[in-house]
């Protein structure tokens, strides 16, 4: 069996889904878990699913380097949060190729 590793966003904390999928690929990474779904925490940068030229950027980093994206970090199911406020970030994600979300 051929082990797969994909790069966690807290692994390189703060870069843009484009950075990150370039890094992947110049570290011998097989797939990107996308943090497209802000946890509000301070000082978090936040890249959302809405920023179609961050989407675009991604689509030709993943199709440039060959890496895919193997979920979507971080869908919270808790009392105060509005579950349908995490679809802008599946379909981004869908949009993406992603396999999972966590």
């Amino acid at each position: 069996m051929i082990k797969q590793y994909s790069l966690a966003y807290l692994t390189v904390y703060g870069c843009a889904p484009p950075e990150m999928t370039y890094i992947a690929a110049r570290t011998g990474y097989d797939f990107v878990s996308l943090r497209l779904i802000p946890m509000g925490v301070p000082g978090e940068k936040s890249y959302l699913p809405e920023d179609k030229e961050m989407i675009s950027k991604t689509k030709t980093a993943l199709n440039e380097t060959g890496i895919k994206v193997l979920d979507l970090e971080l869908a919270r199911i808790v009392d105060d949060v509005d579950t349908r406020s995490y679809i802008p970030a599946m379909e981004a994600a869908t949009d993406l190729g992603a396999k999972h979300v966590i």
